[in-house]
């Protein structure tokens, strides 16, 4: 793990190395367009037409390169999710490149590595809590600190031809988190995509089709120094219920396997030039996780299987210089099973699975309409984004029954302003939101959960998601040119939710570097 953290870091190094050598003379005021331009706010309206690799040559006109060291703090004084933890503090570093080679070839790549701790992590002994749920191991000791490593490594390639192009990327996640008290969990984590893409021009337009494969593995191993203080490993299937079969002892150290296989496809249309006119996006994602017990002979016995549609349009009308306004609709629907295999009798110490059965149902749908209005001139510019938002999450356990929901309406605004002087950049964003919960029920047959702190658990979650919610943000960032080519920066991000209950969230990041 060690040796590949150096490799990739340095491999991040050494793209911006590359950039920066490689960049050919240009006018002073060229890092600064390419800084105002990867700040834009039109950014965040159409990113998604430009995910595909056969378009991420579109994306920006001008190279730009940045490496940066920071900190991120995040607390909650009640979590919403107690299986994430109340606080998370992070050091990272991280470097990402996108540099045009020639008209029709741009290369771009990424590198990061973050270490810290999340705090008071309770009912959950494994990592990726949101990509693996409901399938969690957890137990009743009471939970606490987890340390907490991530390295990144990601890149990709584009051409683009008069009337065809096409691209590929890939992207690596990596990481391992521990504890020193009991309980002991420790694990590791490896997410790899890769991503193929081809795009037509027709018209005015260019349309796009991109494939991507993906594969996931953590290992999740616990471990208790006092052999006779632990307790029993639950196994969880969803809203409080857990596997009565296979809850392991303080002993169980083998642990659990969870492998993953997916695939996503995408389909884009967007302008052939610049960023005025259209732009819609379809994509479908899936991802199909086994939990397997590796104290039970490798004994498949659960299976997660989200999926994910996602439909975006908009329409951006942007000259030159002035005025300019845009629209978003963003649309997101995922749908969860959760799948409980059917295993027969131990015959011989050997486990077979003899069918399965769909128990555990999740859903969560999303809708975002956004509006953009901002101008532009060569010394400042900004740009105001109402938006207003609807959101409904539901869980059931099918037998015996047991159902969760949530039904969320909100809106907020944005203001963004940013001032250019000779060799200095500033730029500024505000913002402030509202969340009212609409709706909520849960029915939980308490008879049925013989584990008073289960049914606390799904209480507790569904109390805390059903709250109203207000929050407030802020961002400033400073950019002073050293040499034609070179800046310094640094930058902060603040932003404060309270909930209806008078309890308080906080957000807080600071990050310096070097922009070429």
């Amino acid at each position: 793990m060690r040796l590949l953290v150096k490799i990739w870091l340095c491999a991040g190094c050494l793209l911006g190395i590359a950039e920066w050598s490689q960049a050919r003379p240009t006018e002073p005021d060229t890092l600064m367009r390419a800084l105002r331009e990867a700040a834009s706010p039109t950014n965040a309206l159409i990113r998604e037409a430009y995910a595909n690799p056969a378009t991420r040559p579109d994306a920006f006109g001008h190279s730009l390169s940045e490496l940066s060291i920071g900190y991120r703090l995040q607390t909650e004084e009640q979590p919403t999710v107690r299986q994430k933890g109340d606080r998370t503090d992070f050091g990272y570093f991280a470097t990402e490149g996108y540099r045009h080679l020639s008209e029709k070839s741009t290369l771009w790549g990424d590198a990061g590595y973050r270490i810290g701790k999340r705090r008071n992590v309770v009912w959950n002994l494994a990592s990726d809590y949101e990509l693996i749920y409901p399938a969690i191991t957890t137990d009743t000791v009471g939970g606490g600190d987890l340390t907490s490593e991530e390295y990144t490594f990601g890149g990709g390639y584009g051409h683009r031809g008069e009337r065809f192009g096409w691209g590929a990327s890939a992207d690596v996640r990596a990481g391992q988190e521990y504890r020193t008290t009991d309980p002991r969990p420790r694990n590791i984590t490896i997410d790899i995509s890769a991503t193929l893409g081809g795009s037509l021009r027709i018209g005015c337009y260019k349309a796009g089709l991109s494939a991507s494969l993906r594969v996931y593995k953590q290992t999740s191993a616990t471990y208790f120094a006092n052999p006779i203080g632990g307790t029993g490993l639950f196994r969880l299937t969803g809203l409080g219920a857990y596997y009565a079969g296979y809850t392991g002892d303080n002993q169980d150290t083998e642990g659990d396997l969870y492998r993953g296989n997916g695939f996503s496809a995408e389909a884009v249309l967007l302008p052939a030039h610049g960023r005025k006119g259209l732009f819609l996006t379809l994509g479908y994602d899936r991802l199909k996780i086994t939990k397997i017990l590796r104290s039970y002979k490798h004994l498949p016995l659960q299976e997660v299987i989200p999926h994910t549609f996602r439909a975006d349009a908009a329409w951006l009308q942007r000259p030159e210089q002035g005025l300019y306004w845009g629209i978003g609709v963003k649309n997101r629907y995922e749908y969860r099973e959760g799948i409980e295999n059917i295993v027969a009798e131990s015959v011989g110490g050997a486990y077979e699975t003899i069918g399965a059965l769909k128990t555990f149902e999740y859903s969560l749908l999303q809708n975002r309409l956004e509006l953009l209005v901002g101008r532009e001139s060569p010394r400042s510019a900004w740009a105001v984004s109402p938006w207003a938002a609807y959101q409904r999450r539901t869980a059931d356990y099918l037998y015996p029954a047991q159902h969760m929901e949530h039904a969320h309406a909100g809106g907020g605004v944005e203001v963004h302003y940013t001032y250019q002087g000779h060799r200095t950049m500033l730029r500024t964003t505000v913002g402030a939101d509202y969340f009212a919960s609409l709706s909520h029920n849960l029915a939980i047959p308490v008879a049925n959960i013989d584990i008073p702190q289960l049914v606390e658990m799904v209480r507790y979650e569904y109390d805390r998601r059903s709250q109203d919610r207000l929050g407030l943000q802020a961002a400033l960032r400073g950019d002073y040119r050293l040499r034609k080519r070179m800046a310094l920066f640094l930058a902060a991000d603040y932003r404060i939710d309270r909930y209806r209950d008078g309890t308080l969230s906080h957000y807080a990041q600071i990050a310096c570097g070097l922009a070429f």
